[in-house]
């Protein structure tokens, strides 16, 4: 059994095009908007509109949408380790709680928040318009196929970027920083964050079970 983690903030939102509506779950990171950015950027050069939903969360290691309220309980009953002190109250999980960690020495603390898949996209004439960098607690997980699946009901092509490393399976940190799996795995070893090297893959690289399924 492995414990019930939060991985990263999220929010959920409707694209309208023509006459359907697709509903998405977005990992959303404050501290570092420009992946946000692709998605609506992409979506308007095409006159698809993207819609709020209003519900501003989290996804937990299994990629499931949980609100504030569910968020700080999952985090208070597996003694998920969050920064208590930017809490904006005792009933709410906040971004900031989640990612703004410190080391023992009181410095800030770099860890890897969850996997990252670079796609490229082309339009119905096989145009190519434009790239996209999802995030998800697991590579192509729930978040991502809600993405991916919308985009393709609209007529689009996403395929895996092969020119970048790893064809475009990597990681952000807590900052955004996109990293490699090699990185990834670096930085994760020397952030103490919870981890479980059972799913290490060959030549130190990491998996996102890696950093999921902690042991109970």
């Amino acid at each position: 059994m492995f414990k019930h983690y939060i991985s990263a903030p999220a929010e959920k939102f409707q694209i309208k095009f023509k006459d359907s509506i697709e509903e998405i779950t977005v990992v959303k990171l404050d501290q570092a908007p420009s992946y946000f950015k692709q998605i609506v950027d992409l979506l308007e050069s095409k006159s698809i509109h993207l819609k709020t939903m209003n519900k501003i969360g989290f996804i937990d290691i299994n990629g499931t949408f949980k609100n504030k309220v569910e968020s700080l309980e999952i985090v208070a009953a597996s003694h998920q380790v969050i920064n208590e002190e930017l809490l904006a109250n005792s009933t709410e999980l906040t971004e900031e709680a989640l990612v703004n960690l410190k080391n023992s020495d009181g410095s800030n603390k770099r860890f890897v928040l969850c996997a990252s898949n670079i796609f490229n996209v082309f339009d119905e004439q096989n145009e190519f318009i434009g790239s996209l960098t999802l995030n998800d607690c697991q590579h192509y997980g729930k978040s991502i196929q809600s993405i991916v699946f919308a985009l393709i009901n609209f007529g689009f092509t996403i395929v895996p970027d092969h020119q970048a490393n790893e064809c475009g399976e990597g990681f952000i940190d807590n900052y955004g920083k996109y990293l490699t799996r090699s990185e990834a795995y670096t930085i994760a070893k020397l952030s103490d964050q919870p981890f479980n090297d059972t799913y290490t893959l060959s030549g130190n690289l990491l998996d996102s079970s890696c950093i999921r399924h902690i042991a109970k």
